[in-house]
């Protein structure tokens, strides 16, 4: 069995190989960033070849002088590399940007941009290249960023969530990926907030160990401490080592991880808006984004009408318009989100609770900028809603801060 730091040169070396035989001469610098940057990408070994969980992130820093690459020369350039390390048995999802060297010089405190200077690596080009980022200190970070961390994990879990019922005995692979996800990054979003955030998932895990023995630290979060620490550290080592026959593949670890990351999202609304314990989902929802700007809120909308287009969004302008004056088409999605995680359908079957009537749903379903456009045939209420959110996020936020 090859060791990880093996597939990890292997699939280096292969898109070193791709991106400069096409684009070298424009470019400044390759940067590596992510878990793999941070060695802690995670290899699953699949009957003959080797998946890698994630995305393999790369920066393709161009020349001053050379303008960026179309999404379509990205898209092209990254099934290159994808069926280059697939034809040696290694399969991998090539997640590329090219920016300018401004791009770096532009970039604001963020988990994200932390963790690029911490731990990011210039594979090829410009040594220095990272330093063109401005320096900032942990305590920069907003906390509204590592609340939006939070709400992006909670719709990759949906993803993959509408799968469990009552009948479910074991979860998928895809879903057990995502459910540690979810417990890693409920820990990073809540370790912001303590004021205690580390870059890697390692040493968040000994951050966790270490302030769960704290008992000032245990009075003001949101769980047990102790409890907690002891799941991320086990998704902490699942996520390391990739081992199948550690996989858990138990319907209660997705429902602990729920359970911890809707409560941490209630405890970091209550600081954010100042909101005292006890107040209803939707009134913290709406006092969050009564915080936000008209400014933000236009940027937020003017990014849907760029990424639909003027002519083919002329449709849905009434419906923009009337969630605009609210709040900002990434607040809306994360609103619909958190509803759905409130009432997952083997969470309602459990505690006898009536599933909401079509009308919430509909409701629901009404928050989003679009729904997904096409129907699944015997596809239930709930999992209609949490795919027109998936859709939805990885339609009009996934690459963008607006």
């Amino acid at each position: 069995m090859p060791e990880k730091s093996h597939l990890r040169s292997i699939l280096v070396e292969e898109a070193l190989r791709v991106c400069l035989s096409q684009y070298g001469n424009g470019l400044r610098a390759i940067v590596l960033t992510g878990s793999l940057a941070r060695n802690e990408a995670t290899f699953v070994r699949e009957a003959n070849h080797w998946r890698m969980q994630g995305d393999a992130d790369l920066f393709l820093v161009h020349k001053e002088n050379v303008a960026p690459l179309s999404d379509a020369a990205l898209q092209s350039l990254a099934a290159d590399i994808e069926a280059g390390l697939a034809a040696r048995q290694i399969h991998v999802h090539m997640g590329l940007a090219s920016v300018p060297p401004q791009y770096l010089r532009r970039l604001v405190p963020r988990i994200s941009t932390y963790e690029l200077l911490a731990c990011g690596q210039v594979l090829w080009g410009d040594a220095q290249v990272l330093s063109l980022i401005p320096s900032f200190k942990i305590a920069e970070i907003p906390r509204e960023d590592a609340w939006q961390m939070l709400c992006n994990r909670f719709i990759e879990f949906l993803e993959h969530a509408a799968e469990i019922s009552s009948a479910t005995k074991e979860i998928s692979p895809s879903l057990h990926y995502a459910t540690v996800k979810l417990f890693l990054d409920t820990a990073t979003s809540y370790l912001v907030f303590a004021d205690s955030y580390e870059p890697t998932f390692q040493s968040r895990a000994q951050r966790l160990r270490d302030l769960a023995n704290d008992p000032r630290a245990n009075a003001a979060a949101p769980f047990p401490l102790k409890d907690f620490s002891d799941r991320v550290s086990v998704s902490t080592d699942w996520k390391l080592s990739g081992r199948s026959e550690d996989r858990n593949t138990h319907t209660a670890y997705c429902e602990e991880a729920m359970s911890y990351a809707r409560r941490l999202w209630r405890w970091e609304l209550e600081r954010l808006t100042g909101a005292a314990p006890g107040l209803h989902n939707a009134c913290l929802w709406i006092r969050c984004a009564q915080q936000q700007s008209a400014l933000q809120r236009s940027r937020g909308w003017l990014s849907v009408v760029r990424r639909r287009g003027w002519h083919q969004g002329w449709r849905y302008w009434p419906r923009w318009l009337r969630l605009s004056l609210r709040a900002t088409p990434r607040f809306w999605i994360y609103r619909a989100a958190g509803e759905l995680l409130w009432r997952p359908p083997r969470f309602v079957e459990q505690t006898n609770e009536p599933l909401p009537r079509d009308g919430v749903w509909e409701q629901l379903r009404s928050f989003l900028p679009e729904l997904a456009p096409n129907t699944l045939q015997g596809e239930q209420p709930w999992q209609q809603a949490a795919r027109d959110v998936v859709w939805n996020y990885k339609e009009f936020l996934i690459g963008t801060d607006a």
